[in-house]
């Protein structure tokens, strides 16, 4: 079963943690390198603050050991394949007290990553209302119902920081992660 990580706010970015519910993250941050072929290319991803916002705490519990599975097992790594990237790291860890995880992985064809995104063209992303962007090397227009980032085609390196407004997150993972880590 996949259910999103977090909001799907955009036609090009993908979400790429998945789990069987409630993972909520206060931050993330993509960073996305084509090669000079306009095609293949590099994708880096930050997730910071990773939670559960679900109250039931057997749910929690689901929601790190689907966490972690995502950390250590096949699954996620034959998933992101079939979603186009390769990844050749992925990592959970504590920094200044929270749950960060980071993956980095290349691709062959970005629109198998996900269709929209032509190096001819020009690239945007409609944020959701429960989002703001921190930083991004595109262009930010923001109008009366929406907040859209665009980069202009040719581009070959997009960079964009978001955070969620509403991060309320109901569970201690750092807890957790930091017993896992000692019985390591």
């Amino acid at each position: 079963m996949r259910v999103r990580f977090g909001v799907a706010f955009c036609s090009f970015f993908v979400l790429v943690i998945v789990c069987s519910c409630c993972l909520v993250y206060e931050t993330v941050e993509y960073h996305v390198s084509l090669n000079p072929d306009g095609k293949s290319g590099t994708i880096h991803i930050k997730y910071t603050n990773i939670e559960s916002s679900d109250d039931d705490t057997v749910k929690q519990n689901d929601d790190f050991e689907e966490l972690l599975s995502n950390w250590k097992g096949d699954k996620y790594l034959l998933e992101r394949m079939n979603e186009g990237v390769y990844l050749k790291k992925r990592d959970l860890t504590l920094s200044h007290g929270i749950l960060v995880w980071q993956e980095t992985g290349i691709f062959s064809d970005v629109q198998k990553m996900k269709d929209g995104l032509s190096y001819e063209d020009s690239t945007h992303i409609t944020m959701a209302k429960d989002e703001t962007i921190l930083s991004t090397n595109g262009v930010v227009v923001i109008s009366k119902d929406s907040t859209v980032v665009m980069w202009p085609p040719h581009t070959v390196d997009f960079k964009i920081k978001i955070q969620q407004k509403d991060f309320k997150p109901t569970s201690d993972f750092v807890s957790k992660f930091k017993s896992l880590k000692k019985g390591m």
